[in-house]
């Protein structure tokens, strides 16, 4: 019986314990939160017309530290839909398709490039330790998905008046490379937010089992 109380205990003490580290990170987070928030607020100030009538209608917009996640997506949409018109185009032998899908690979190119500068005006949001190297992570591998991608663009641009059977196979090849890398980096990204709780408002965050 002794034993069995002496396990009880050790137990209960091993739940106050993880309780206690538990309120002590997320003590943690709400300080950085904070700071971040200041910062991402002054930011706002400064430019009163485009951030301050957009809180009432759109409070998650205002509740976000930086612009980053209002642009991940589209270079994401835009490149998986290239992959898709490409592949089409090449099943059906359309010309009009593939200009479609070099023109959607265009747009994510572009909204790329935008979207490495909001990132790499993100990073500084993020506190030092684990999360700062997935950040390095997550953005080398988004700069090698960029790059090949404006690689795959100038290729498409360059042969676009003598773009060939056999063209439009190394470009089917190459998107698919680039939906790989993509699916790669976007993880990270993903990682950034859902496990270490990157861009989160730590003030009224709520622990989740």
């Amino acid at each position: 019986p002794g034993h069995g109380i002496f396990h009880e205990n050790a137990h209960g003490w091993k739940d106050d314990q993880q309780s206690v580290i538990r309120k002590l990170f997320l003590h943690q987070r709400r300080l950085v939160f904070k700071s971040q928030q200041h910062i991402a607020d002054a930011a706002f100030d400064d430019n009163p017309r485009r951030f301050k009538g957009r809180c009432a209608m759109l409070p998650g917009l205002r509740a976000i530290l930086n612009i980053h996640p209002l642009f991940v997506h589209f270079p994401i949409a835009l490149w998986l839909a290239a992959l898709l018109f490409e592949a089409l185009a090449i099943l059906r032998g359309s010309d009009e398709w593939h200009r479609t899908a070099a023109l959607l690979l265009y747009l994510g190119t572009f909204a790329a490039i935008v979207t490495i500068f909001t990132g790499l005006n993100a990073e500084k949001s993020i506190p030092p330790g684990p999360a700062m190297e997935i950040v390095g992570i997550h953005e080398t591998l988004m700069m090698i998905t960029t790059s090949v991608a404006i690689g795959l663009s100038l290729f498409a641009f360059v042969t676009r008046k003598n773009f060939t059977a056999n063209f439009r196979k190394i470009l089917l090849a190459g998107l698919c490379v680039l939906a790989i890398l993509l699916t790669l980096g976007a993880d990270r990204g993903a990682q950034l937010v859902y496990q270490y709780g990157s861009a989160v408002d730590w003030t009224t965050a709520q622990p989740q089992k």
